[in-house]
């Protein structure tokens, strides 16, 4: 009898354990998780405009993950209400899906010194927690959209450069044309498409040689 309590509670154990590796993904502070974003306006201009050689996947949004007493959540910047902490499942709600699961993967850094810079860019991170969301997607105005929080906190190991490069926005289509979207939504602001400004966006920040994809929630 002793034998059988001891098995079933080794049993209990190991699945509980299981349970938990699974709840946990392996993901560390400083890795970034990049989402094709919830069907909406945004999302397809983005989408219309950063495709690229990926079409099917083209991630819309990126967010920055922090683990801290054993919960994962996620620093982003959306536009509302700027940027903020998300716990990771109600970050992963927010995704489109494939056969019932989250389209969005979690990329690490594969640089010398990742970790430092890693741990580096989340406490940069933390503290723009608040700022307000960049809609005019031009730099350097202490407000930021999804990539540019993170451009703006991962510098190399001397902290004397942004890890990942800026290039030349692009808001047309494939056809070089700008969705109406975009043209509803600078009108608003008052303010020229700003095409060609040097900025980011998700889905070529996840195409970066600096970056190993660790974990595929959608598999």
């Amino acid at each position: 009898m002793k034998q059988l309590f001891c098995y079933i509670l080794y049993i209990g154990i190991f699945f509980l354990s299981a349970g938990c590796g699974k709840k946990n993904y392996g993901l560390r502070s400083g890795d970034l998780i990049f989402q094709v974003g919830a069907a909406g306006g945004m999302t397809e201009a983005i989408q219309q405009a950063t495709s690229g050689n990926r079409p099917d996947d083209t991630f819309t949004h990126v967010g920055i993950i922090w683990r801290q007493q054993g919960k994962i959540s996620v620093i982003e910047a959306k536009s509302a209400p700027g940027v903020t902490i998300t716990p990771l499942e109600q970050f992963l709600q927010v995704s489109q899906t494939r056969e019932g699961k989250p389209i969005a993967i979690v990329a690490r850094l594969n640089t010398p010194a990742a970790r430092k810079v890693a741990e580096k860019a989340v406490a940069r991170a933390l503290k723009k927690v608040g700022c307000p969301y960049d809609d005019t997607f031009l730099p350097g105005n202490d407000m930021f959209y999804c990539s540019e929080l993170v451009w703006e906190t991962f510098l190399d190991r001397n902290d004397s450069t942004r890890l990942f490069p800026a290039a030349p926005m692009n808001f047309k289509d494939d056809k070089g044309c700008f969705p109406q979207y975009w043209i509803e939504h600078f009108d608003r602001l008052h303010m020229p498409v700003p095409q060609d400004t040097l900025g980011t966006n998700p889905n070529k920040m996840a195409q970066e040689s600096c970056l190993t994809v660790v974990f595929d929630f959608s598999r």
